[in-house]
């Protein structure tokens, strides 16, 4: 065995092996092999196989050796896990008991929140339940939030959502019910800014008088009795209307500021 190394491992272990030894051997012999040059295939492939049998002995030796190593841990390891698992099963039970008792605690918060916010939220009247989502800050939950803080959020949001419920009122839009709907949904008074030009530049192009006074804009379109069939009364009629759906929500709009009721089928 190693007949390219003048050293005999044939019944050494491994564990005792002079490895420094063994490297200044084998660098001896390959250094045989540099600037060597082949006039022959077969030559090389001889020099080449004799290098991976002493390639594949150490190997040999090496996967032998793990295995040796490998034969008491192998035994052990499942022993351990199973301990390991009954560990890590008991530690996943206590992450789940702060975990409901955090989420109960929350609850809890979040009612309590809710309840200070009813008692405040009258000032925004119709408006207040539907903006108590959109009003809510998480961060009101978190454990770090003492009840004087989140009550001075709650209050702040309230004041704040009333003053720009306020605004819209005074912007004296023939659109005031859409752009309360608008703010309601989104908190943004650019939104309903945008929204408010978008209407009025819409009824501009229409030939509608943009004032308040629901009279004036009715007369800009009423329709000559001669054109209305012969069935319509006092309780409407059916008109059919070719529309997108941007042109559709404007034309819901005019009939909400016209005080006009409307149903859709």
């Amino acid at each position: 065995m190693y007949d390219l190394v003048n050293i005999s491992l044939e019944q050494m272990q491994i564990i005792n092996w002079d490895f420094e030894k063994i490297k200044a051997e084998l660098a001896r012999k390959l250094s045989d092999y540099e600037g060597i040059v082949y006039t022959d295939e077969k030559s090389a492939k001889a020099d080449k196989k004799e290098l991976k049998k002493l390639k594949d002995q150490f190997e040999e030796k090496r996967k032998a050796f793990k295995k040796l190593c490998l034969e008491p841990y192998e035994e052990i390891e499942p022993k351990v896990k199973e301990i390991v698992e009954m560990i890590d099963g008991k530690s996943a039970y206590i992450d789940k008991v702060v975990k409901e008792y955090g989420e109960n605690e929350k609850q809890k918060k979040a009612e309590e929140i809710k309840k200070f916010y009813d008692n405040k939220a009258f000032i925004l009247g119709e408006h207040a339940e539907t903006l108590y989502e959109k009003l809510f800050d998480q961060k009101w939950l978190l454990k770090g939030t003492k009840k004087p803080q989140y009550e001075e959020g709650v209050q702040e949001a309230i004041v704040r959502a009333k003053r720009d419920i306020e605004d819209i009122k005074a912007m004296d839009s023939p659109f005031v019910d859409t752009l309360l709907k608008t703010y309601v949904e989104t908190l943004s008074m650019d939104v309903v800014q945008a929204k408010n030009e978008e209407l009025l530049q819409a009824m501009s192009d229409a030939g509608l008088d943009s004032q308040k006074d629901s009279s004036v804009a009715i007369s800009a379109v009423t329709v000559p009795v001669s054109t209305l069939p012969e069935a319509a009364g006092e309780e409407g009629v059916t008109v059919r209307i070719f529309a997108n759906r941007k042109q559709m929500n404007q034309i819901f709009d005019f009939m909400k500021a016209l005080g006009i009721s409307y149903e859709v089928q």
